[in-house]
């Protein structure tokens, strides 16, 4: 929150006719941070108490910095606190200066579902192919259990079984590999560079040299959710054909 009416010393009102003349300073460079964005070369710090002194401004401020638990949050926080205010004020949160990285960041997460969608989309076509391949294999005996007396809506219901069985099992397994594999990425990275002798992420180019890992409890249920769903919906047209099966035509043609 900044504002001009908090410049000047305290209980001084800041002139709003007449412009200061320009002051130049010379600062003695203690120390140099590197933290591989562009905020070390456009954020200098100095003593709070040397600059107070330096711009003769006492006890005044230019303005006030909030720290907010809930980082998304920081939009509405300042903004129902600025309109309280009854002077003039300046609002600026993280979303102005950094949110285009944070937009950019969601904008490639929803890619990697979106891709996520289609591989899992190709895998239960295996399934497709799988039970359509069982279906011409038992279409005699599918043909003598019908002429036995079982129901079409079983015959149906046995190759949903089968495919959500396939199903099932496939997420379970992929299930606990993604989850191993995401919670030792950094390790099994490390591994792999002193393995080869390669550096994945260069510290001199990318912001990080190490790849971060954050498992969401939520992203696995999700995925997991769609890859179940997928591979029932999957067995649909299977267990269709399996129970419109003829078994006069099934079984003259063995």
């Amino acid at each position: 929150l900044y504002t001009p009416s908090m410049t000047g010393r305290a209980g001084k009102k800041a002139s709003t006719t007449k412009l200061n003349a320009a002051k130049s300073h010379i600062f003695l460079v203690s120390g140099v941070y590197k933290l591989g964005g562009e905020i070390e070369s456009s954020q200098a710090y100095v003593s709070m108490s040397y600059l107070s002194q330096l711009l003769d401004m006492g006890d005044g401020v230019t303005g006030l910095r909030l720290n907010i638990a809930d980082v998304f949050a920081a939009p509405r926080v300042t903004r129902s606190l600025g309109m309280t205010q009854e002077q003039y004020l300046y609002l600026n949160d993280w979303t102005r200066t950094q949110g285009h990285l944070y937009q950019d960041i969601q904008l490639v997460r929803s890619i990697m579902y979106l891709v996520l969608a289609l591989v899992i989309a190709v895998a239960c076509f295996n399934i497709v192919s799988t039970l359509v391949m069982a279906v011409r294999d038992k279409a005699a005996e599918i043909a003598i259990l019908m002429t036995m007396g079982l129901k079409r809506g079983a015959v149906m219901s046995i190759f949903i079984m089968q495919g959500a069985l396939n199903g099932v099992l496939g997420c379970s397994i992929g299930a606990a590999l993604g989850v191993t594999m995401a919670v030792n990425l950094s390790s099994i990275a490390s591994s792999i560079e002193a393995v080869f002798g390669i550096e994945l992420l260069a510290g001199d180019v990318y912001f990080i040299d190490f790849l971060p890992s954050k498992l969401q409890g939520q992203d696995v249920v999700m995925v997991v959710g769609m890859g179940l769903l997928m591979s029932l919906v999957a067995t649909l047209y299977p267990a269709y054909k399996a129970s419109h099966i003829d078994p006069a035509a099934a079984l003259a043609g063995r």
